[in-house]
């Protein structure tokens, strides 16, 4: 009852608070209890993570989110690791659409969601449109290198954007080449993942040309992308113009 009595303050409030609900999980929660609980929040700034842990997860939290209205307002929405249910290429389709009026997200995290290729392009419309995100976890999705290709186009739109984790997504030496044409215009990048990539020499020489260009960067992984001693050695050159 106190804790109902602070949201509907909260939540009625001229100033912008954020609140941050934490690991919803699904099978506790339901579709109209979402919803309520979201709209009780009407002038709140709003982070979500959430983890999914039956075959509607997504569903329910997709529809709660367009129903209370909060859609527009979300701060950060990160999944967690561990849930049963992935979103999955359909499902990044429809949270793209749930997020169309979306302009002031900071975080996105959608790390082991299963995306693959065509997942990355339906979100690409929502990073490209959120100026100020400054933290995008995409690792683990298979995105292979044609979303590579499609997130390189967007990336460069959000100048705020500081961390970039792009794991083991299978990006190739195409990938690599896709994202060194960028990566020079993100002048707040301070922390990049591309392990575990397939990006190859021919990637390790892509990324030595830009990483002087990179200013701010001050974290990166590479292992595991099979770069062999050339490839290491065009890195090392690139790295000791990033200063």
């Amino acid at each position: 009852r106190v804790c109902k009595q602070l949201r509907e303050r909260l939540g009625k409030s001229n100033f912008h608070v954020a609140l941050e609900v934490k690991r919803w999980r699904s099978k506790e929660v339901t579709q109209d209890q979402l919803t309520m609980d979201l709209s009780l929040f009407s002038a709140a700034q709003i982070s979500i993570d959430w983890c999914a842990q039956s075959p509607t997860s997504w569903a329910t939290l997709m529809t709660a989110l367009s129903s209370s209205g909060c859609a527009s307002r979300l701060k950060s929405l990160r999944s967690k690791i561990g849930g049963g249910t992935k979103l999955g290429a359909d499902g990044a389709q429809r949270l793209a659409e749930v997020l169309g009026e979306c302009t002031s997200l900071m975080r996105l995290g959608l790390g082991v969601e299963a995306l693959g290729s065509s997942g990355a392009a339906s979100l690409a419309s929502v990073i490209e449109r959120n100026k100020s995100l400054n933290f995008l976890d995409l690792t683990h999705n298979e995105i292979g290198p044609h979303g590579a290709e499609t997130l390189a186009k967007v990336i460069p739109q959000c100048p705020a954007l500081s961390t970039l984790w792009f794991g083991s997504n299978s990006f190739g030496s195409t990938g690599a080449r896709c994202l060194a044409g960028v990566l020079g215009m993100c002048e707040a990048l301070t922390n990049l993942n591309l392990l575990d990539n397939d990006l190859s020499k021919d990637g390790a020489d892509a990324l030595a040309g830009v990483l002087g260009e990179c200013k701010s960067l001050t974290h990166i992984r590479l292992g595991q992308n099979g770069f062999g001693p050339e490839g290491a050695e065009s890195l090392a050159s690139g790295l000791a113009e990033c200063q």
